[in-house]
């Protein structure tokens, strides 16, 4: 028995559904909505007839190996079915809108994730004032202050920018090139 989502349905009308069917396959791909008529359907119960526990089977003229249901506002076709009993179809029915909604919230939170990773890639780090590299320089007189190196040196972050750290005089440093690489973004 294969068992699969298809696709979202429509209300119509009282009474009327749309259902969009995929034909065909390749280059020649079309979706068709079909509109089915299911027996005290209403506007004021559709809302219910979405958010129902358990799946709908819609009466058409197919044979038995296959069937057509709703479930959770999705169409879920049940094709080559042999000696499954109603209960039995309806848990697979159940089964594969769920495992329908959980793939495509994945998808969902995944495109989310990247699309705020590249907000804050984008986002342009404030730069040091120079002011506080002035009196860092005096403070820290002009050298690293691990090494005591007066080369390639760098304005540090104690507690890095993407832990919170802020640009003021108690936060920054100044490393040689090789002590920054070192410390990365630890804290010491």
């Amino acid at each position: 028995m294969k068992v699969y989502v298809t696709g979202q349905i429509e209300f119509i009308k009282d009474g009327i559904i749309s259902i969009p069917i995929i034909i065909d396959s390749g280059k020649n791909t079309r979706i068709v909505k079909i509109n089915y008529e299911i027996e005290n359907l209403t506007t004021a119960n559709w809302n219910e007839f979405l958010n129902s526990s358990k799946p709908f089977f819609i009466k058409d003229f197919s044979n038995y190996s296959d069937s057509k249901w709703i479930f959770k506002g999705k169409l879920v076709l049940v094709e080559n079915r042999t000696y499954e009993s109603e209960d039995e179809v309806k848990l697979e029915v159940m089964n594969a809108v769920f495992r329908h909604e959980k793939k495509y919230n994945s998808l969902r939170r995944q495109v989310e994730a990247f699309n705020n990773l590249e907000k804050i890639n984008s986002a342009q780090r404030e730069q040091i004032p120079d002011s506080v590299r002035l009196f860092v320089w005096q403070r820290d007189g002009g050298k690293c202050v691990k090494c005591g190196a007066n080369e390639k040196l760098e304005f540090d972050h104690i507690i890095p920018v993407a832990k919170g750290g802020s640009n003021t005089e108690r936060n920054i440093q100044l490393l040689c090139e090789r002590c920054n690489r070192q410390k990365g973004a630890k804290i010491y």
